[in-house]
């Protein structure tokens, strides 16, 4: 008896050391080391909230995946979001904290970047963030690059449009009284002096701005072939098309950034901005392909259903990602001569690839471009139009910002 008890005893340990060499060794244990990357958004924004929202989907679908693969070793993506208010002061001391207190050495931003850049660049921290502020292609700053529609979806939009359009002479652009407004109109009059059409007005309202009524009066009396938005966000461009529709307005209506129909058509009726032409947000097309696919069916499985959120701010993480992933690194450093390079990778927006900035007299790769696809607006539905490849859109970029 005593004999059989010791074998079993025995038998037992066996099994037991087993399964401790087994979790100890297996995929899952291993994925549980974690890889911090800090996040910046303007909660009080719609954008802000559903970066947050698409941010949380993506990096959740990423890790049940298997999370960060370098070199044999897993991670987890362990985010930290902070809310910066849309305020450099807020948002420079929530950097203070993911650098000094969380220790992240990776960070996705956006417009607040010119207040926290000194710190990021000083303790060596890799940013990428979506912004219109010049100071990020500056050639002395080696950890920060840009990843968004911002700076090369307007000339390849304007491009195509005005050379599809030639007809259209004049056109008045409104946006927000804010940075990402006036950088957007700023662009888009200088847009129109290399492509050929007058910016006949500008125009600029408070960012909570709900009633656009004599606004739209003053653009229609102006009578502009064209009219475009700069920067106001699925809600207030679409109450702003509505208000200009319902002033009389008969001229065409473009779009360069992405403007979601499904969620335009919450807000007013599609039969107000009949014939529009948009640039395509793939993630909120009927059957989107490749990532924006994996992100629909990871938020759908995360919030239950499908709400049309819109942000090209997620961009930041595609680019990230892809830029650890091919480093084969955690080494800040390393992922930036790799993004740094000319990064080919697959974002939202689809087939994307890192650019020179000549016109910054940067020679690094610190810049995103990206196939574009066109829709129009028939009969109530955004029908596809036109793609613009990578390569014509740098050639629209080219003649824009003078590259050889």
């Amino acid at each position: 008896m005593k004999k059989r008890t010791c074998l079993t005893s025995g038998i037992i340990i066996m099994v037991t050391l087993l399964l401790i060499i087994t979790l100890v060794s297996s995929p899952v244990g291993a994925a549980q080391k974690k890889l911090k990357v800090g996040a910046l958004a303007n909660l009080g924004w719609s954008l802000g909230v559903s970066f947050q929202r698409l941010l949380n989907a993506a990096v959740e679908s990423y890790n049940e995946k298997g999370g960060l693969v370098i070199k044999g070793e897993k991670y987890l993506i362990d985010m930290i979001l902070y809310d910066n208010k849309m305020n450099p002061e807020t948002a420079r001391s929530a950097i203070e904290r993911l650098v000094y207190q969380d220790k992240v050495k990776f960070i996705l931003g956006g417009e607040t970047v010119d207040a926290w850049l000194p710190v990021t660049e000083a303790n060596k921290v890799l940013s990428v963030v979506m912004t219109p502020s010049p100071a990020i292609l500056d050639p002395r700053h080696k950890y920060v690059f840009h990843a968004g529609m911002v700076h090369t979806q307007a000339p390849s939009m304007w491009g195509w449009f005005t050379k599809n359009y030639p007809d259209i002479k004049t056109f008045h652009v409104a946006g927000p009284d804010n940075m990402i407004g006036h950088y957007l109109a700023g662009q888009s009059k200088r847009l129109s002096e290399i492509f050929g059409i007058k910016q006949i007005g500008a125009t600029f309202y408070p960012p909570q701005t709900t009633d656009f009524g004599s606004i739209a009066i003053k653009i229609k009396r102006s009578n502009p072939d064209m009219f475009t938005t700069a920067g106001g966000g699925e809600i207030a461009d679409s109450m702003l098309y509505k208000a200009i529709h319902e002033a009389g307005f008969k001229g065409q209506f473009f779009t360069f950034v992405p403007l979601p129909v499904h969620s335009m058509e919450k807000i007013i009726s599609l039969k107000m901005v009949e014939g529009m032409i948009a640039a395509v947000d793939p993630l909120q097309s009927d059957d989107p392909q490749g990532c924006a696919r994996e992100l629909k069916e990871a938020y759908i499985k995360k919030y239950g259903t499908w709400d049309n959120p819109h942000t090209p701010h997620l961009e930041t993480w595609y680019c990230l990602i892809n830029g650890l992933e091919k480093a084969q690194s955690i080494d800040p450093a390393k992922v930036a001569a790799v993004i740094g390079s000319g990064m080919k990778f697959d974002s939202l927006s689809g087939p994307s690839m890192m650019i020179p900035r000549p016109d910054m007299g940067n020679p690094r790769t610190v810049d995103m471009i990206y196939a574009q696809f066109v829709k129009r607006i028939e009969g109530g539905k955004g029908k596809p139009l036109d793609t613009i490849s990578i390569e014509e859109a740098l050639t629209y970029n080219k003649k824009f910002y003078g590259w050889k």
